[in-house]
Parts: structure tokens; sequence; C-alpha cells
């Protein structure tokens, strides 16, 4: 899950995409890091929207916060959660 990644460091967008949907690292830049026309722009652009509402659902449920870089870190409530299920 998105909570349980970001229990080791906090993550990015780019993050979830790689780790979830297996977006394949092409370059990394702070600009783009994935190929989108290896992905697909439908895919692609589906997939960065989803992952984008699920981070501002977690952030205000209050389980995540935006952090230094646009990076995303957990709360005191997320970190609850993710120990005690």
């Amino acid at each position: 899950s998105i909570l349980s990644m970001a229990m080791e460091n906090p993550i990015t967008n780019g993050d979830v995409l790689q780790h979830v949907y297996g977006f394949p690292v092409s370059r990394f830049t702070r600009a783009q890091r994935f190929d989108r026309d290896h992905i697909g722009v439908k895919r692609y652009l589906s997939a960065t929207s989803s992952v984008s509402r699920a981070l501002t659902r977690l952030r205000e449920r209050g389980l995540m916060r935006r952090g230094a870089w646009g990076n995303h870190e957990l709360t005191d409530a997320g970190w609850r959660l993710v120990r005690n299920g």
C-alpha cells in the first residue's frame, strides 16, 4: 500500500507509479522519470491522476502530509494506522 511504502522514506508520485503500477524508469530527472510513449500516454495520464487523487485523499484523512520537495510522508495518525493495522 502507499502508506506502507512511506514507512521507510517519504515518497513521491513517481515512486508510487514505479512500485504500484510497475512503470519502468527511463531516465531519472526531476522533470521526467518515465517514457510516456513507451508506457502509453493514456495509461500514464490515467495512472498519474489516480495516484494524485489517492494521495490527496490520504492527506485529507490526516494520514499523510506534504514533505520537502513535493514528497509525501506519514503523519502520526498514518504511522499508528500502519503499525496497528
